[in-house]
């Protein structure tokens, strides 16, 4: 599963967190943090190269806010017997995006969403967030094995059956994330 050899590459040059309740970044040169926005119970984030921050927080929606600070505002909605949205991860194009749901059996799952759109898309009932894998994988733990599916962007499905990753990997059905990370050079830790 390699990546494409157009896939966009960027030097970090900060670094985001969650500390006190708030959403920071750093610069990697030095220097204070920088309040980017409130955000108590946070469930992850993700950071566009185009400078754009996704980031979920407690019984909501996910939130998206300029890597510079400003006004969180919401990207996503809860559906009816949705209890969060978290762990949002982009996709390479940096508009598209993968999230958790929490919520009954019919809503809980993993979720395809675009930034300057309300729609969004369940791929797959599941009880941890997925991890986009260039070029077009998703991975998640359904019952303790690493999987990855693929991702057809134009049809906003899975596809193929499901390929075994790794086995066995630890997962926290709690918070629904899997022990597990995947790096935009297509290295999984």
């Amino acid at each position: 599963m390699p990546i494409p050899a157009g896939a966009r590459r960027r030097a970090v040059r900060s670094i985001g967190f969650f500390a006190g309740g708030k959403l920071k970044r750093v610069d990697i040169g030095g220097g204070p943090p920088q309040t980017l926005a409130n955000a108590a119970g946070a469930r992850g984030g993700t950071w566009s190269s185009e400078g754009v921050v996704l980031f979920a927080v407690g019984t909501s929606g996910v939130l998206r806010v300029p890597a510079s600070g400003g006004e969180a505002v919401l990207v996503t909605r809860l559906a009816p017997r949705q209890t969060n949205h978290r762990f949002p991860q982009f996709l390479l194009d940096g508009r598209h995006f993968l999230y958790f749901s929490q919520g009954t059996t019919d809503t809980q799952g993993i979720y395809l969403g675009a930034l300057g759109s309300e729609q969004t898309t369940r791929l797959t009932a599941a009880d941890t967030a997925a991890a986009f894998l260039p070029p077009d994988y998703v991975l998640y733990v359904p019952q303790g094995s690493l999987v990855a599916r693929r991702l057809d962007l134009s049809s906003s499905v899975l596809i193929g059956e499901q390929t075994r990753v790794a086995d066995p990997v630890g997962w926290d059905g709690a918070i629904g994330v899997g022990v597990f990370s995947v790096s935009t050079t297509g290295v999984i830790a």
